[in-house]
């Protein structure tokens, strides 16, 4: 004994080995256990494997582990639709299930129509009847209608309207609307991160942009700190597009603006319609 203790302070098993133990453990009682199995009266019947419980599976000859998992399973909410589905059952060998296949039952279930479970898209219109008969009820449904509302004013509940947007996705038109002082075209959504080109084809259905709503930047007044907060420029162009001004004086038409050296065309002509040549913005 003393040896004995001497040997597990120097030379302690590893981790690997305390798992290996482990399973040798555990495959030796699963082993006793099915033989214990083998050994008692099976008793098939016809069931439904959604009703039975603990005992019912025992007299089909299921061994205790498995009818444990498969009650575990079901607790959580699982749902066996089809034979097919009992098969899933992690270590449910194919001998077993092919002995049990034959006695499986499962009530098929009842398919609703696609139209009146899509989501957001119908409503249950509350002046409708409802008619019944002695096996089945229906409900009235209408088309959800969806106002028209403006690309630059709407709101979240607007937007939450059409089919893909929800509330996060109403959020970011908003929040990059106001970065940009409103939107003059539909493509600008397509700017926004991860949004998909058929929801931009659907806002085109419901929505009108009115380019009045556009807040214009005063070109010839404002700070390069102030112009760089704009979506569409860097800092150093910014910077560029002010020190040309002080330089060469006030930008008067778009032509002058065009006439900048040193900033991408692309970038002048998206900038373009938010600016205002005015120069003095108080008149």
């Amino acid at each position: 004994m003393f040896i004995s203790s001497l040997w597990d302070t120097f030379f302690p098993l590893k981790e690997s080995d305390y798992l290996a133990h482990e399973y040798d453990s555990l495959l030796k009682a699963i082993e006793k256990e099915e033989e214990q199995q083998k050994e008692k009266p099976v008793e098939y019947f016809t069931f439904n494997p959604n009703k039975i419980g603990l005992e019912e599976w025992e007299k089909l000859g299921m061994p205790s582990y498995l009818s444990v998992r498969i009650e575990n399973f079901k607790s959580k909410g699982g749902i066996f639709y089809k034979k097919e589905d009992l098969r899933k059952i992690y270590g449910l060998t194919d001998s077993t299930y092919q002995k049990l296949e034959q006695y499986i039952s499962i009530p098929q279930r009842k398919k609703f129509q696609k139209k009146y479970a899509k989501k957001n898209f119908y409503v249950k219109d509350k002046k409708d009847s409802i008619q019944s008969d002695s096996s089945q009820i229906f409900v009235k449904f209408k088309k959800k209608e969806i106002k028209n509302f403006d690309l630059n004013t709407g709101n979240q509940e607007d937007f939450k309207q059409i089919k893909g947007i929800g509330e996060k996705r109403a959020k970011s038109i908003i929040n990059y609307r106001n970065k940009l002082g409103s939107f003059y075209a539909f493509n600008q959504l397509m700017e926004i991160e991860y949004f998909p080109e058929v929801l931009v084809d659907s806002l085109r259905k419901y929505c009108v942009i009115d380019k009045a709503q556009i807040k214009r930047i005063h070109i010839n007044h404002i700070s390069y700190m102030q112009l760089g907060r704009h979506p569409y420029l860097t800092w150093k162009e910014a910077k560029l597009i002010v020190n040309y001004r002080e330089q060469h004086g006030a930008f008067l038409t778009d032509e002058d603006f065009k006439s900048l050296k040193y900033v991408n065309k692309k970038t002048i002509d998206r900038i373009l319609p938010y600016l205002d040549f005015t120069e003095n913005p108080s008149l």
